[in-house]
């Protein structure tokens, strides 16, 4: 083709583009993949590839032109010079993106300039490229992948299924290029204090390691040191996604890094601001595969009881759904008793608030709920609303 020619075929390919026309834009983007395979490009061209390819990030909604710029990146990629300025596109859209109030109702652009920052990767030789061995650059490529990746959990539609595909596509990278792994944990464990916002991606590394290492995973110790900054530690509640996400490390908890790791940095955090954390215990609890019967019995209901008398509505009826989630967990018939006593004994401290009081004789059907069957949890239950009955209506008569 010669020169002359060679404007008027970007001209025709930027036009099919941002064509209404699903037709036109497929035959357009398809026109682009066809171009990118003759591998014959200069940088200028590279870079107005670039514009074009971010030029459709937020006019294109439809899954067939969606999937045509993802093979664009795909098959790009493996262009050393397009690297360098689809990686400083890439990341001045998510800086602008991330100023923006309403980003976190953009879902489609979100995952689609998360799946393209892997897409890169995935169409990478197996030679990683140079300018990803810049400390800077790739502390920055950590970031907005997690900024990405934590605004995507926070919004409420489909995010669990859109996660989870972020979580396999950054997985699938690693495999790729083992390299990329040790180059995320150093940079993960660089940012000094990490939380919901720059942390989301050390769930997946975990997941990673631990599948290739079946005998335990190296870093585990400092993985759990990570969700208990991030998850246990967060001055916020963590979405129920970013709770998902920390799974597999949950269920390969033992006892001795529950009890020794976990359990005082959630106790500590139950005392001082339950709000923040109980619905993180709840998840915790119910996915450990631990006989949690101990820690609850001891660690939990004590710190919790008191929560189901707070001013905080919201602080109530988590504390309540913590409660049915340590029933349910709970194995043995003695600690059942023993949680069902304790519950008892705060319903009879003569509660002056009448809400408080049906909180907690709630929490005590909860326990009903569970166990119907044995006698001694009924008796210890009816004997206690009994005896608290008959003392209230002893004073009643007094007064």
């Amino acid at each position: 083709m010669s020169q002359d020619e060679q404007p008027d075929q970007w001209s025709n390919i930027e036009t099919g583009l941002y064509s209404t026309s699903l037709k036109r834009r497929s035959a357009a983007a398809q026109e682009l993949v066809a171009k990118s395979h003759e591998g014959k490009w200069t940088k200028e061209e590279l870079v107005h590839t670039c514009d074009i390819i971010f030029g459709t990030l937020l006019s294109y909604d439809d899954p067939q032109s969606i999937l045509v710029i993802d093979e664009l990146v795909k098959s790009l990629a493996s262009t050393p010079d397009f690297v360098p300025p689809f990686l400083a596109q890439w990341t001045r859209t998510c800086t602008e993106l991330f100023k923006r109030a309403t980003s976190n109702h953009l879902p489609k652009t979100l995952f689609k300039l998360f799946r393209w920052s892997i897409y890169l990767f995935l169409g990478l030789p197996d030679t990683l490229h140079t300018s990803l061995d810049n400390p800077s650059a790739f502390s920055s490529i950590t970031l907005n992948q997690s900024l990405l990746l934590s605004h995507l959990a926070s919004n409420s539609r489909n995010n669990q299924e859109t996660t989870k595909a972020c979580s396999i596509l950054f997985r699938k990278a690693l495999k790729r290029h083992p390299p990329l792994f040790e180059k995320y944990y150093n940079c993960i464990t660089s940012l000094g204090e990490l939380n919901q916002n720059n942390g989301t991606l050390v769930a997946p590394l975990y997941q990673h390691e631990a599948e290739l290492n079946k005998e335990g995973a190296p870093h585990k110790a400092q993985f759990i040191d990570y969700y208990i900054k991030i998850v246990l530690l967060s001055p916020t509640p963590c979405p129920p996604t970013i709770n998902t996400f920390f799974n597999p490390l949950l269920r390969g908890l033992t006892a001795d890094e529950l009890n020794q790791k976990i359990v005082p940095a959630m106790g500590r955090v139950l005392r001082r601001t339950p709000e923040s954390v109980i619905g993180s215990v709840i998840h915790l609890i119910s996915n450990i595969n631990l006989d949690a019967d101990n820690v609850i019995e001891k660690e939990i209901l004590p710190v919790i009881l008191p929560c189901l008398k707070s001013t905080n509505e919201k602080t109530r009826e988590s504390a309540l759904e913590l409660i049915k989630c340590m029933v349910t967990k709970t194995t043995s018939t003695q600690t059942m008793q023993s949680i069902a006593q304790q519950i008892v004994k705060i319903y009879k401290d003569k509660l002056s608030v009448t809400q408080d009081k049906v909180m907690v004789a709630t929490a005590l059907s909860k326990l009903l709920e569970k166990q119907s069957e044995d006698p001694q949890l009924c008796s210890i239950v009816v004997n206690g609303l009994c005896e608290q009955i008959e003392a209230e209506s002893e004073d009643l008569f007094l007064f």
